[in-house]
């Protein structure tokens, strides 16, 4: 055999045996490492290349205890009822609902962000959930009958509205907002809000002067 042909011979046993190589090392790596395996194992048998992270699970939302709920500088609401955030001395977290609209609210908090949502029986405008807070940088809110932001001060306010019917911002102290919405919506606005700060709006937001 000549030269030439053994150098082709070679480099197709390399090639095979790379590949089988490889095929073996990924599963022995699926098959061994867990949550527990040190990092230097896990480089080791997947050859260098870093697994796919597993998702994040869902955050676990559990029945409400509002009168406990504080600490919290960003909101997340969602529901089918009306949703009212004070600027207070102190944190205050309260639900009404009428008794023939029963329902349940559940909670998640995390670093700093407070989660609240209605089930599908919420009552529309006839429950209102009711959030004292001192401080405040951020409401996600969702399906919510109207929004009311009365009393806030901060130097930036981000508000992300999707489904809101409608917004009131009255009597605050902010000296930036961000607001979105991704329906159109109403939203009134005091001369003490707009004397405060300024209006930055994205989306489907119409302003509204007056009380």
């Amino acid at each position: 055999m000549n030269q030439g042909k053994r150098y082709i011979r070679n480099t197709v046993f390399v090639l095979y045996g790379t590949a089988a190589l490889y095929v073996g090392m990924n599963r022995l790596y699926l098959s061994t490492v867990d949550a527990g395996t040190p990092q230097w194992l896990r480089s080791t048998l997947s050859l260098g290349l870093a697994a796919a992270p597993e998702p994040e699970p869902a955050p676990e939302l559990k029945p409400a205890d509002v009168a406990l709920l504080r600490d919290f500088t960003r909101l997340s609401v969602a529901g089918d009822f009306t949703v009212e955030v004070v600027g207070a001395a102190q944190y205050k977290v309260s639900f009404t609902m009428a008794p023939d609209h029963p329902m349940q609210l559940r909670s998640w908090q995390k670093d700093g962000l407070l989660r609240l949502v209605g089930d599908d029986n919420s009552g529309g405008a006839v429950a209102v959930l009711r959030i004292e807070t001192p401080a405040l940088t951020s409401i996600n809110a969702q399906n919510l009958s109207q929004l009311t932001l009365r009393g806030l001060q901060a130097q930036e306010l981000s508000v992300n509205a999707r489904n809101v019917a409608a917004v009131r911002l009255q009597e605050n102290a902010v000296g930036h907002w961000k607001l979105y919405s991704n329906v159109p919506v109403d939203v009134r606005v005091d001369k003490a809000t707009l004397s405060a700060g300024s209006l930055q709006t994205n989306g489907k937001l119409a302003i509204r002067y007056g009380e």
